[in-house]
């Protein structure tokens, strides 16, 4: 990808805050390159999508300009707040889904609730 290229895409800040039809919502996205600094928003550039009700795509990239590099940057948002992605590397590292905290109160009313 060159830098035209880049910098053609739109933010990722620009596209939120992805809001979902049961209220959920996120607000912020943040990613890190792998010399472990935060990408400021206008380093984060690709697209988001809406493909289901209960799910935002985020396929976007990280540059960093201390060293250079771009970061693919693709996880998929739920709508009960959890996250998937793949850890490690972007392209070939194991899937992996993060939940949020969840007091003892919310988890014992998902428990009843299935």
């Amino acid at each position: 990808m060159t830098p035209s290229e880049f910098q053609a895409l739109p933010t990722v800040a620009s596209q939120l805050p992805l809001v979902f039809p049961n209220g959920a919502r996120w607000d912020t996205l943040t990613g890190k390159c792998s010399c472990d600094r935060e990408f400021e928003d206008e380093e984060m550039r690709g697209e988001v999508y809406h493909p289901f009700e209960s799910i935002f795509v985020v396929d976007a990239w990280g540059y960093c300009p201390l060293c250079e590099c771009l970061t693919p940057i693709r996880y998929r948002f739920t709508d009960d707040m959890g996250m998937t992605g793949r850890l490690g590397d972007a392209e070939n590292g194991p899937w992996a889904r993060w939940e949020p905290k969840r007091s003892w109160w919310a988890r014992l009313r998902r428990l009843f609730r299935t």
